[in-house]
């Protein structure tokens, strides 16, 4: 601690600077006054350009939200008039609507209400579907309750409709024809029902032979469509739809909505005329008016007409609707009220060189912390490689150890009666010799076996010594690159892959095999994690060979899957990962990366096609630059120490 405490205290031994002389008073005054005056045109020119991307922003959004309401409008009217189509198709309300047999008429509206049932149960969004004769009396009716249940009308429930507008506009329409009623605040027994429902209603003539016998009449409920045209009213802007006549059918208060329901005058043509008579000019557009910024869109019948409508099959008394959307325009230029956020400005911009040098020294000084940090990281990954080896290793060691025991076991059995026998004399020559030849047998096993665990833990003492310390040793390349495939096929997650070597046998580096193997381990697991898809068997070559007179290439390749082009420029970045929903962190290739150019004074590149495998390429000098020496003397305990367990980063 008192090192560091040195370190940072070392910009500071020069002495206290003299600055507030009589001659620079003049001086700190005219840099204070040009400092202010380019940091308040910064501040202006920034607020200005903020404000204006602001004021785009809420256009664009504003815009966006139009079209998308237009067209949710559009797709609601237009699967409206086809299922109207589908209903006036339908032989029962032809039958019914026939009335040639005044016998069967009960069982042609039972027939026609189970009809009406069903298909208002598939379609949440009917609140009521209708059949009335060619007088206006309802012949059959089914209606939806709050609570969503569907149901049909008694004969008694059935009213007279002859005086509605939807029923003595429709009757006149020729054959395939719909109706298109205003939206409004569904009525029941003459007052307006609470809650509001809102509706819209479509009617159709229903004909037979060529003569109309009624009109079919649907009623949808508007309400989750005014919901969603206004869901989105963000970013400052609120959406609005107006009717032809200006009044509010949704996005605004309350008090102003349905204004024509309740005899009031609550329209935009008498609240803000001029708005009115500007959105009027054009279909569409945006305006100013009052620091208050429009964007609108007039949608008329014909734009909802379906295909296979004609121009003017859809008929309505609503001329067109208002998509209007508004928003409070952001202040361009920095007013009083922003003075009080600017004076704390202007008091740090007297302190600006010490904060710059204050600030300069802290990137300094964490640069190093990160250098720091950087080496323990890839120390921590090359124990956490380590780690696994000693539990894979383990696992091998213990299935030979394990059969030595059965078999020495054996022997001793054996042993123990071969003992008693002679003692008794009991043992006769045919089964002396069996023993003797059992026995001899299960030397020799015992012997083979214990062989192959010594083996393994001498292919791994090598590597381990090599990874825990970074020791600088010459080795022979291609029996470096033996020990390490060793190693990784003794390791379960590794049992799908093929590891290939292939090296000149002569080959020797004066390097530093620790950090090397971290490194061809780490590829391996990258290629094994990324290259092949879950338990898909694949084949990954480590080559080496030599470049010139004084380096060497390694290349681990892969015949894997490949990597998108568009990642190529990214993977040595630290923290980048595609694995990061299964615990990548990102690191595996920038440690990489940060030993081959750091520690063995080398290059690494890669090279990909997708569907036919990745390739890292190394070049490494024969003989490894001279380690530096340990930034531990000028961090001392800055990086963190780990907290306990091995972390492997991959």
């Amino acid at each position: 601690m008192q090192e560091r405490s040195a370190m940072d205290s070392e910009p500071f031994k020069t002495g206290r600077m003299k600055f507030l002389t009589p001659g620079t008073y003049w001086l700190s005054a005219a840099i204070f006054l040009l400092s202010s005056t380019l940091l308040l045109g910064a501040v202006q020119t920034l607020h200005y350009l903020d404000k204006k991307d602001l004021q785009q922003q809420n256009v664009i959004h504003s815009r966006d939200k139009i079209l998308k309401a237009r067209s949710e409008f559009r797709s609601y009217v237009r699967h409206a008039v086809g299922d109207m189509k589908v209903l006036l198709a339908a032989p029962t309300l032809l039958s019914l609507a026939a009335g040639n047999d005044p016998e069967t008429l009960p069982e042609y509206r039972r027939q026609l209400n189970l009809r009406f049932e069903t298909f208002a149960t598939n379609k949440p969004w009917i609140m009521q579907l209708r059949f009335l004769d060619n007088r206006g009396y309802e012949i059959a009716r089914t209606d939806r309750s709050h609570s969503g249940q569907v149901f049909s009308a008694n004969e008694a429930a059935l009213q007279n409709k002859s005086d509605r507008y939807y029923f003595t506009e429709a009757i006149q329409l020729p054959a395939g024809s719909v109706y298109l009623s205003p939206i409004d605040l569904n009525i029941e027994h003459g007052q307006v029902e609470e809650p509001w429902r809102p509706v819209m209603r479509f009617a159709a003539p229903v004909t037979v032979n060529g003569i109309t016998r009624g009109v079919l009449v649907m009623n949808l409920e508007t309400a989750p469509l005014l919901t969603e045209l206004t869901t989105a009213d963000t970013k400052n802007s609120r959406i609005s739809l107006l009717n032809d006549d200006g009044y509010w059918l949704t996005g605004a208060p309350e008090e102003r909505l349905w204004g024509f329901m309740f005899g009031k005058s609550t329209t935009l043509s008498v609240l803000n005329p001029l708005l009115w008579k500007l959105i009027h000019q054009q279909t569409e557009g945006e305006l100013s008016l009052h620091q208050t910024h429009y964007v609108y869109s007039i949608q008329t019948p014909d734009d909802l007409l379906p295909e296979g409508l004609s121009k003017g099959s859809l008929i309505s008394q609503q001329r067109e609707w208002i998509f209007l959307a508004e928003f409070t325009e952001p202040q361009i230029l920095i007013g009083f009220r922003d003075w009080p956020r600017l004076l704390p400005l202007l008091m740090l911009s007297l302190l600006f060189s010490v904060l710059l040098t204050y600030a300069l020294r802290a990137r300094q000084h964490e640069e190093k912390v990160n250098q720091f940090n950087q080496q323990r990281l890839a120390e921590l990954d090359r124990l956490a490689s380590l780690g696994n080896a000693v539990a894979s290793v383990a696992h091998e060691v213990n299935t030979p150890v394990g059969n030595a025991l059965t078999i020495a076991s054996t022997i001793n059995e054996h042993t123990d009666e071969l003992i008693e026998g002679l003692q008794k004399g009991r043992i006769g020559k045919t089964r002396l010799q069996h023993l003797l030849q059992e026995l001899n047998d299960g030397n020799y096993m015992l012997t083979h076996t214990l062989e192959k665990a010594s083996r393994l833990i001498a292919d791994f003492k090598q590597i381990a010594v090599d990874q825990t310390s970074e020791r600088r040793r010459e080795f022979i390349l291609s029996n470096f690159l033996e020990e390490i495939r060793t190693l990784l096929n003794s390791q379960k997650e590794y049992r799908h892959i093929q590891l290939v070597i292939s090296s000149d046998p002569d080959l020797t580096l004066n390097s530093y095999p620790g950090p090397l193997s971290q490194i061809i381990i780490n590829l391996v697991n990258n290629a094994s994690l990324h290259a092949f898809t879950d338990s898909q068997n694949g084949e990954i070559l480590i080559s080496a060979f030599t470049l010139g007179e004084d380096r060497v290439g390694i290349k681990v390749s892969d015949n894997g899957q490949g990597i998108d082009p568009a990642l190529l420029p990214k993977i040595f970045d630290p923290f980048f990962t595609t694995r990061a929903n299964t615990g990548g962190s990102g690191l595996g290739l920038n440690i990489v990366q940060t030993i081959v150019t750091g520690t063995l004074g080398g290059t690494i590149r890669v090279t990909s096609e997708q569907g036919a495998g990745t390739s890292f390429i190394l070049e490494l000098p024969l003989s490894a630059p001279e380690a530096e020496a340990s930034n531990s003397d000028q961090v001392d305990d800055e990086g963190p120490e780990p907290a306990g367990g091995i972390l492997h980063v991959r």
